[in-house]
């Protein structure tokens, strides 16, 4: 059973890395959803259960990089998830520059070692197990891959982002403007 957030209960923003509960489902991923991908017939039923992770009761689960998904949903055809795809590497690259946005346990919920690794190391792992389930689900790994999107359009797509309402909820201390966020979007080109 599903229970969706009614739409006047108080929702408590998590940020990227802050959603235990999400993280310590990850390595299900790898084991269920990914063998999946070679029965494509129930993909849709997993990527449909997988969005209904963002409605829990009590706390709200979007984060900055839905933030970076909205500057490309009104004016492309492409779901958005796709988006995610591409971006969620260099957006975590981004944060984690800025913050410790639980690095460590994105790594572990991805299977890497965390005793005695630096933060550099431990922010590494992170973003390559999001590669990695990218890479497994055969998504694109870069925006130019991308129909119709066009290198010019950056910039505005980048003020779009800044301005979205979610970007109030990226992790504290994580400081955006638009020519910040038009550099993730320039790496993830």
């Amino acid at each position: 059973m599903v229970t969706l957030v009614e739409p006047n209960q108080r929702r408590e923003h998590a940020h990227v890395g802050e959603r235990e509960s999400v993280i310590g489902e990850i390595p299900l991923v790898g084991e269920h959803v990914v063998p999946v991908v070679e029965g494509v017939e129930h993909v849709g039923d997993g990527v449909v259960l997988a969005q209904y992770g963002i409605s829990t009761p009590g706390r709200y689960k979007a984060s900055i990089i839905h933030a970076f998904g909205h500057g490309f949903s009104h004016d492309y055809d492409v779901h958005q998830g796709t988006i995610h795809a591409v971006v969620a590497p260099h957006v975590l690259r981004f944060v984690f520059e800025q913050v410790d946005g639980s690095r460590t346990a994105l790594a572990r919920a991805f299977g890497a070692r965390t005793e005695a690794t630096d933060d550099g190391e431990l922010a590494e792992a992170a973003v390559a197990g999001v590669e990695s389930v990218r890479d497994d689900l055969g998504l694109p790994s870069r925006l130019r891959d991308i129909d119709e999107l066009r290198e010019a359009s950056l910039p505005s797509i980048a003020v779009e982002i800044v301005e979205d309402g979610l970007m109030d909820a990226r992790p504290e201390g994580v400081a955006v403007d638009a020519d910040a966020v038009e550099g993730v979007l320039r790496d993830a080109w």
